[in-house]
Order: structure tokens, then sequence, then C-alpha cells
């Protein structure tokens, strides 16, 4: 059965020395995402925080929202390729951790039929 599960996903882009550069500044001020800190006092742009997201076979789902609102971070995050500062995801019954997240193969998962929604 397909299936994507997010529990509290978050994800962090650190920003090292912030207060140094003007470029850096005109950058921050204009994120989409929450500014603070993490653990290390290191400051971040929170891209994705507390996102609860459950999908089943025959969802159809549309991402709508402004530029930096992390449409894409989200999308990058359930298919691997960057990683969640937490939360837990779940991908066909499969719990995704760090270790684990490369070896989810995701295009078992995915039907070779030709969907004509897309042409």
């Amino acid at each position: 059965m397909v299936s994507i599960d997010t529990y509290n996903a978050c994800v962090d882009f650190p920003i090292f020395d912030a207060k140094s550069r003007s470029l850096k500044k005109a950058m921050l001020s204009s994120a989409g995402g929450a500014i603070g800190k993490n653990a290390q006092n290191t400051v971040v742009v929170e891209a994705l925080k507390d996102v609860n997201l459950h999908l089943r076979e025959g969802d159809r789902v549309g991402l709508v929202g402004h530029n930096g609102a992390g449409k894409s971070t989200l999308m990058k995050s359930i298919l691997g390729l960057i990683s969640r500062d937490s939360g837990d995801m779940m991908l066909f019954g499969h719990k995704v951790t760090t270790k684990n997240q490369k070896s989810i193969n995701l295009r078992k998962f995915i039907k070779k039929e030709q969907n004509d929604a897309f042409y």
C-alpha cells in the first residue's frame, strides 16, 4: 500500500557568521522561514517546522505557497535528498532514519503505469 507520513518534520539551514556580512543580513531579512538558533548556537533558517503530512494511495496533493515557503524542501526531505533535523517519516510502512534513508528505493514502490493526468 502506498503511504507517506511525516510527523513533526523539521529542516533547518545553518547561516554561519550571519552578523558579519551585509549580504547575509539581507538574505536573512527576506528568508521565507523563521530565523532562530540551534543547539550549537548557530543561526538557522527554519525551512520546515513541525510538518505533519499523511498521504495514501489515490490522494492528490498540490503544494502551494510563496517563494521560500518550503515546498521544495518538503519534497526533497520526502525523497531523501536532504535530511530532517527532527521529526519522523514513514514511507510505504517503513520508518525512514538517517541510516536507511538512502537505501529505501522509492522507484520500486512507484507504479510503472502511465498516468494520463501527467500528459
